[in-house]
C-alpha cells in the first residue's frame, strides 16, 4: 500500500470514528435520560432486527465492491458497469420485499415481542419507519462502492463522520421540537439515511463519473456470479446474527424487557471497540483485494502483518484500559444504572478480542480470496451451537443475560483461535503456522498492559469526569508507546523519523 494513501486514510477514518463515538457518548444516555432504559433497548433491537434482513440483501452485496473493485483494476470496464447496474436493480427488488415483509410484522409487534403496553404505538411506528429508511439505504447502497474501488476511504470517513452528526444533531431538534419518543429516533435515521445517499451519489460522480444505472448493463450472468459467491455470506450473516444480533430479543423474550435494557447499555462500548477495529481493518481491505487482483500474494502479506501491527497497537491500549477502568467510566456515564454489572457485561461481550485480536484483519482473507464455503459452515455450527446452549443455561440456571453474554463469546474464542490463522493460511498457500505467532505475541502484550494498567489504576482516585478522562489518557498514551517499543523493528522506527523529517 502506497504510505501517503495508507497515512491519508488511517487519519481520516480514526478521527471520523472518535467523533462518531463523541456523539454517541453524549447521545445515549441523553435518550436513555429521556425515554428510559427499556424504551431505549428497543432502539437497538429494532436495528438490530432489520440488520437481520441482510440475511438476504448481503448474498449480492457483500461481494459486489470486491468484483467491481478486480474488474476495474484488471481494466475490464464493461464487466464493471454490469456488476454495477445489475446489483442496483437487484437491491431495488429485495427492498421492496423486505418492507412490505416488516409493514406485516409492524402490526404485529406485541405478539411477537414483550412490549409495554405504554410503548407499543410508539414502538410500532418506529418500527415502520426504520424499515422504511433500511430499504432506501439499501436500493441506493450501490453508490458507496466508488470509495472502496479507488481506495478513498479518506472520503468515505468524511461521509460517515458528517452523518452521524446529521443524525444526531436531528435527534437534538426532534426531541427540543416535541415530546422524545422511539419513533423520533427513527426519523433522525431516516433522515441520516437520505443524507447518506445524496454525499454517495456525490462522490460516485467525483470517482466513478463514467458509471449510471442503466437497464442495458443489466446481467444475469452478473447477479449470478455476485450471488455464487455472496450466498456464502448470507450464510455467515445468519450465522453472526444467531450469534450476536439476536441476543436482545432473547433476553426480552426469555428473560424481560427490562434486562433487554440493561444489555443493550452495556453492548455500547464493546461496539464502539468492534467499530474501531473494522475501521482500521476496512483501510487496509481495498488493497488486499488489488494485491489479490495482481496476483500480488507477497504484498498481500506484507500489508497484512502491516495491519496486525497497526490493529495491535491501537486497540491493545483500548482494551487494557478499559478492562481496569471501565466500571469507573459506568459509574459516571449511567448513574442510575449497576456498573459493576455493566461492566461485567461489556467484558464477557468483547472477551474474544482479547485473545484473538492478531487475526481480525487475517479474517479477511476469506473474501479476498473468495474462500467462503467452509468459513461459513463453520461460523454457522459455531452460531447453532451458541443457540442451543444459551436455551439450555436459561433454562437450568438463574445467570440470565450473563449467559447471553458469556456464551457467543466462548465459542467466538474456540472458532477464532483453531480455525481462522489455519484456513487463512492454507487459502494463502502458506506455513500453517505463519499467523499463530502473531496471536500468542499479540495476547502476551494485552496482558502485560493490563498488568501496567492495573499498577497504574490502583495508585489514582477517580471521582469526576475529568479525573477518569486525563488518567484514562495518560494510560493509553503510556501503554501506545510501551506497544510500539514491544512491535516496532528499528526499520520501522527509521520510516517513522524520516516521516516526520520529511
Amino acid at each position: 500500500m502506497n504510505n501517503k494513501r495508507l497515512s491519508i486514510n488511517m487519519i481520516a477514518n480514526l478521527v471520523a470514528f472518535a467523533l462518531n463515538m463523541l456523539v454517541s457518548f453524549f447521545l445515549s444516555p441523553y435518550i436513555v435520560e429521556n425515554l428510559g432504559s427499556e424504551a431505549y433497548g428497543f432502539i437497538s433491537m429494532i436495528t438490530n432486527l432489520l440488520s437481520t434482513s441482510q440475511i438476504v440483501t448481503i448474498a449480492f452485496n457483500s461481494m459486489g465492491a470486491r468484483f467491481i473493485t478486480i474488474a476495474i483494476h484488471r481494466g475490464d470496464e464493461k464487466k464493471a458497469k454490469q456488476y454495477f447496474s445489475s446489483l442496483f436493480f437487484a437491491n431495488l427488488l429485495m427492498a421492496s420485499a423486505i418492507f412490505i415483509v416488516f409493514c406485516v410484522m409492524t402490526w404485529n409487534i406485541d405478539v411477537v415481542f414483550d412490549v409495554p403496553a405504554h410503548l407499543k404505538t410508539d414502538v410500532s411506528y418506529a418500527f415502520l419507519i426504520s424499515a422504511f429508511a433500511f430499504s432506501l439505504a439499501l436500493v441506493f447502497s450501490i453508490y458507496s462502492v466508488s470509495t472502496y474501488a479507488k481506495n478513498r476511504l479518506d472520503l468515505s470517513a468524511m461521509r460517515d463522520m458528517t452523518k452521524q452528526m446529521v443524525r444526531a444533531l436531528s435527534i437534538l431538534i426532534l426531541f427540543l421540537l416535541f415530546e422524545p419518543s422511539v419513533a423520533l429516533v427513527s426519523v433522525a435515521s431516516l433522515i441520516m439515511e437520505v443524507y447518506f445517499i445524496f454525499t454517495n451519489r456525490k462522490l460516485m460522480k467525483k470517482l466513478l463519473p463514467d458509471y449510471k444505472v442503466q437497464r442495458s448493463n443489466f446481467s444475469f450472468q452478473a447477479l449470478k456470479e455476485l450471488l455464487t459467491s455472496g450466498i456464502w455470506n448470507s450464510v455467515g450473516r445468519l450465522s453472526y446474527v444467531l450469534m450476536s444480533d439476536l441476543d436482545l430479543m432473547i433476553a426480552n423474550i426469555f428473560v424481560s424487557a427490562a434486562s433487554m435494557g440493561v444489555l443493550s447499555i452495556s453492548k455500547t462500548i464493546p461496539s464502539a471497540i468492534n467499530s474501531l477495529i473494522t475501521t482500521i481493518v476496512a483501510i487496509f481491505i481495498p488493497t488486499f483485494t488489488i494485491h489479490y487482483a495482481k496476483n500480488n500474494i507477497k504484498g498481500l502479506l506484507h500489508d497484512m502483518n502491516k495491519a496486525i501491527k497497526i490493529i495491535g497497537v491501537c486497540i491493545s491500549p483500548v482494551l487494557s484500559v478499559f478492562l481496569v477502568f471501565g466500571k469507573d467510566f459506568y459509574s459516571l456515564w449511567q448513574p442510575t444504572q449497576d456498573a459493576e454489572f455493566l461492566h461485567i457485561l461489556s467484558v464477557l461481550a468483547i472477551l474474544p478480542i482479547y485473545f484473538t485480536l492478531g487475526m481480525k484483519s487475517v479474517n479477511n482473507t476469506f473474501s479476498v480470496t473468495n474462500k467462503l464455503f467452509l468459513p461459513t459452515i463453520v461460523t454457522f455450527v459455531t452460531s447453532v451451537c451458541t443457540i442451543i446452549t444459551e436455551f439450555i443455561l436459561l433454562k437450568f440456571t438463574s445467570l440470565g443475560v450473563l449467559v447471553i453474554a458469556a456464551t457467543s463469546s466462548m465459542y467466538m474464542i474456540l472458532k477464532d483461535l483453531f480455525f481462522i490463522p489455519l484456513y487463512a493460511a492454507k487459502c494463502l498457500k502458506i506455513k500453517w503456522y505463519t499467523f499463530y505467532p502473531h496471536v500468542i505475541s499479540e495476547f502476551l502484550i494485552i496482558v502485560a498492559s493490563i498488568a501496567i494498567a492495573y499498577g497504574f489504576h490502583s495508585l489514582l482516585t477517580i471521582d469526576s469526569w475529568l479525573s477518569l478522562i486525563a488518567f484514562g489518557a495518560i494510560a493509553c498514551i503510556g501503554l501506545i508507546i510501551f506497544n510500539c517499543l514491544l512491535v516496532m523493528r528499528k526499520e520501522d522506527y527509521a520510516k517513522v523519523i524520516a516521516k516526520f523529517k520529511k
